[in-house]
């Protein structure tokens, strides 16, 4: 008698057993039991594969297979209603952006018209305050962050630093009155300017310009050259700049410094005044007091039969020197001496090397000459 195999699908344990004994055990009272006898054990295994682990009968797979499907078609009306929520939200989005974007123009528009009416009102006010003034006696004070000043032009070389407006005052309680109202007042007057000079022989006085140049990366393709001029303290014609033209370097900013002295000297020849122009550099001296008459006869170029350098500064030099018949000479100073008007010139030039532009710390005035 050939030997049974009992496979069962659905039970307490699905399996493929080898009594009917062992398969009535699982199966017997099991809800949904499936059970199948055969003589051939590959074909009890065939029946059970497409079974797999889970050991589900088949109608437990189409209730699955069911359960599944409504559940998917609940996702996709889900999925539906969460985008269109999220296109309307999408468009709301759209619409105040575009809300917002025109209030910012709007707000910009008025704050626009807001400065202009203000700039105007401060236009009126300053002409309504300088017909006044003139009637009484031209005393006015001035207000430049929260600092007072009696003289318009401190304020304006204290407001042109920051780029900030001025007030202007009748009397010094208003523009006290107008600090105190945001914060503690200081006035200031206009520091006392201490010009550099002595007395010569015949009793003259001689006014002092120390010149001074400054390069930094002397002799590379980037260096930033810069010149100072001092010629006292808290001078009003106190210089520091860059330095114009190419190339840059330390010889150039000498040059250029001496040649700014040469500017004031030759401004100052209706006032009576007598000037000397000190400098540390010996080859600047030499340029302008030895070198420049060889160079004259050979077309400006050096024995070597290259262009001169640095004469397009070197020739505005001796033309200034010859119309400034109240400088009376250019002096050599030792380097990094005792004398505090080299000192000075010094930490002007320096200074001027970190100018972002040429322009930068220099006065009107000067410009305008």
């Amino acid at each position: 008698m050939a030997k049974k195999y009992y496979a069962v699908k659905a039970g307490r344990k699905p399996g493929i057993y080898n009594s009917f004994a062992e398969c009535d055990k699982q199966t017997e009272r099991f809800p949904g039991a499936e059970w199948k006898g055969f003589d051939d054990y590959d074909k009890a295994q065939e029946y059970m594969s497409w079974i797999g682990d889970a050991g589900l009968s088949t109608r437990m797979l189409v209730q699955l297979v069911q359960d599944t499907t409504a559940d998917i078609h609940l996702f996709k009306i889900n999925v539906a209603v969460k985008t269109d929520a999220l296109e309307a939200a999408l468009k709301n989005l759209e619409v105040t952006q575009r809300d917002l974007e025109a209030a910012q123009r709007d707000l910009e528009a008025a704050q626009n018209q807001l400065q202009e009416a203000e700039l105007d009102l401060r236009v009126a006010q300053k002409k309504i305050q300088a017909a006044n003034s003139q009637k009484n006696g031209g005393q006015m004070f001035f207000v430049c962050e929260n600092l007072i000043f009696d003289q318009e032009r401190e304020a304006m070389r204290s407001a042109a630093q920051k780029f900030l407006p001025i007030e202007s005052f009748l009397s010094l309680e208003e523009a006290i009155g107008y600090v105190e109202e945001e914060t503690d007042y200081a006035l200031v007057f206009p520091p006392e300017q201490r010009g550099l000079h002595y007395s010569n022989s015949d009793g003259d006085i001689i006014n002092q310009i120390f010149t001074d140049g400054a390069c930094s990366r002397n002799g590379q393709k980037d260096a930033v050259a810069g010149f100072g001029l001092y010629l006292g303290e808290n001078h009003k014609e106190n210089l520091s700049g860059r330095v114009y033209g190419s190339p840059q370097t330390n010889q150039r900013a000498e040059l250029t410094a001496i040649l700014h002295a040469y500017c004031i000297c030759a401004s100052k020849l209706s006032d009576g005044r007598l000037y000397e122009i000190y400098t540390d550099s010996s080859y600047a001296i030499d340029c302008l007091t030895k070198w420049h008459i060889a160079w004259e006869r050979n077309g400006w170029r050096n024995r070597g039969g290259e262009p001169v350098a640095n004469q397009d500064v070197i020739k505005r030099i001796l033309t200034l020197k010859a119309e400034s018949t109240n400088c009376i000479g250019l002096k050599k100073v030792e380097a990094h001496g005792s004398s505090e008007g080299n000192k000075q010139a010094d930490r002007l030039a320096r200074q001027g090397v970190t100018a972002k532009n040429l322009f930068e710390n220099i006065p009107n005035w000067f410009l305008n000459r």
